[in-house]
């Protein structure tokens, strides 16, 4: 008997993992057709993709944006009128990837990645034909971007540093006597600006820098520039700022050797109340030179 079954299994098993990967064919044509005749203004082809009940849903969320539609009767309407106030068809928009499927005999949990964005699809098997009940697009790229403003929003004010907790290895202080760290907020994003007081043999030498963190519309990092001085010297610096994993990340080009990265720095922020900002120093041959590490607390 045991023998018996384990034949009619391994005879029935191809047969359901090939009706399974022609379902996730299926259902991923019609999650692909349903963008692809939106974006074409197609209306009758782009409906046929919809299962057209009172129960369905459509939402697309932001950090600064919500809609939704609950009935077929309020999304067509909202797509008719789209399709009126924006006829061009779209040409390009971005491409799905990283399917996942959860197959049910009638119907389908799908979800994947566009572009920056995660998508998912409730699907129904309507006779032999998947149509759409559910759709949910998450801005997470947005979201995300609105998370990195906010940490250099909860940032805003002035830092200092604790030396218990702080280091250099530089050629020009032996140690920092002093630092303040302030963040602040300006018309075209922010700035941060920092004063050192250094111990060198047996002085001290005051400085200062300030960083221009410029973000557009889309609060994407425009350039960054970096002033300092101190004494009767200034110089000036062209960097680039980015977020990952919830630290700031500042690379420093000098002006005229827009190749050679000279100096790099990661603002790690710690809602408990404390900022870590650790850099490095390169060479013109890529090798680093020095480091520092402060602790900053309100």
């Amino acid at each position: 008997m045991k023998t018996i079954t384990m034949v009619l299994l391994m005879l029935v098993t191809p047969a359901i993992m090939a009706q399974l990967s022609k379902d996730e064919a299926a259902i991923k044509e019609v999650i692909e057709n349903e963008t692809k005749y939106f974006m074409q203004r197609d209306f009758d082809k782009w409906q046929s993709t919809w299962a057209q009940t009172p129960t369905i849903y459509w939402s697309v969320v932001g950090p600064n944006m919500h809609m939704e539609h609950t009935s077929w009767e309020a999304l067509s309407a909202m797509v008719k009128e789209n399709y009126k106030n924006n006829p061009e068809p779209i040409a390009k928009f971005p491409e799905k990837q990283d399917y996942k499927f959860q197959v049910g005999k009638s119907s389908a949990l799908v979800t994947f990645k566009e572009g920056d964005d995660s998508g998912t699809r409730m699907l129904i098997k309507d006779g032999n034909t998947w149509k759409i009940m559910q759709m949910t697009v998450v801005k997470a790229a947005a979201f995300k971007k609105q998370s990195d403003m906010n940490l250099l929003s909860w940032a805003l004010g002035t830092w200092n540093m604790d030396a218990s907790q702080s280091s250099v290895d530089m050629p020009w202080a032996d140690s920092v006597a002093k630092q303040s760290c302030h963040f602040i907020k300006t018309p075209t994003g922010f700035k941060i600006k920092s004063v050192f007081t250094n111990n060198q043999n047996d002085g001290q030498w005051h400085m200062w820098e300030v960083k221009e963190l410029n973000i557009d519309q889309n609060k994407n990092f425009l350039p960054v520039f970096v002033k300092a001085g101190g004494g009767n010297w200034l110089d000036a610096a062209i960097g680039k700022a980015t977020f990952k994993d919830g630290q700031l990340h500042i690379s420093y080009h000098v002006v005229d050797k827009p190749d050679w990265a000279a100096r790099k720095e990661v603002y790690t922020f710690d809602n408990k109340g404390s900022i870590t900002l650790e850099g490095t120093f390169f060479g013109e041959d890529g090798q680093k030179d020095n480091t520092y590490k402060y602790v900053f607390r309100r």
